[in-house]
């Protein structure tokens, strides 16, 4: 027993009978298609795996740019504690050397004069390294470099001679104390200015 009625089809169909079940069976394979497509869970997974990669890329960007303006601004404060160190530094060694040219038979004097000397050229290494710093502006790294190179013939005179020390103090008074202290504070202008960019 068939549930299915059966009925015969005419031996031929007419011609437009056959163009209208043509053109309807075209339209809804293109509309089934591209709803089989849109609605597709792998084209979903398609588009959130891209949309996630972009965001992530976007994302892992913006934490190294975050991280590099970190660094610059550590080198920078690193460099302006520095100029500050090697300015007390000199006022030190300044004073200490006045004192050891008026007494030069006390060997103490002469210990921390020397001391002293030693402790700026360690700093003057310090600075110059910073001045070969690249993520440090060229202007700044330029006026270190200048008064790197006025400085360090200058101790070079004082190491061998002490009575050297007062062309140093002039020196340091008058031109490398007022540079320093301006360098010092472009330095920290420089610091707060460094910006993620984007």
């Amino acid at each position: 027993m068939s549930f299915v009625n059966q009925t015969d089809l005419p031996p031929q169909l007419p011609a437009p009978w056959l163009d209208q079940i043509k053109e309807a069976s075209k339209a809804g394979a293109k509309t089934s298609a591209w709803a089989l497509i849109a609605g597709s869970s792998v084209l979903a997974a398609l588009i959130g795996a891209g949309a996630n990669f972009l965001l992530e890329s976007r994302r892992a960007s913006v934490e190294l740019e975050k991280a590099r303006v970190a660094q610059v601004r550590q080198t920078l404060k690193s460099l302006s504690a520095d100029i500050g160190k090697i300015d007390q530094a000199l006022d030190l060694l300044v004073a200490t050397g006045k004192v050891a040219l008026q007494d030069p038979t006390n060997k103490k004097l002469s210990f921390y004069t020397a001391k002293s000397i030693g402790q700026v050229g360690d700093l003057m290494g310090e600075l110059f390294s910073h001045a070969q710093d690249t993520a440090i502006d060229q202007d700044l790294r330029r006026e270190l470099n200048d008064i790197l190179d006025e400085l360090g013939p200058n101790l070079e005179r004082v190491r061998g001679d002490l009575h050297a020390l007062p062309e140093l103090g002039t020196s340091h008074d008058t031109d490398l104390s007022p540079r320093l202290k301006k360098l010092q504070a472009a330095l920290a202008l420089s610091a707060e200015n460094v910006k993620v960019s984007f």
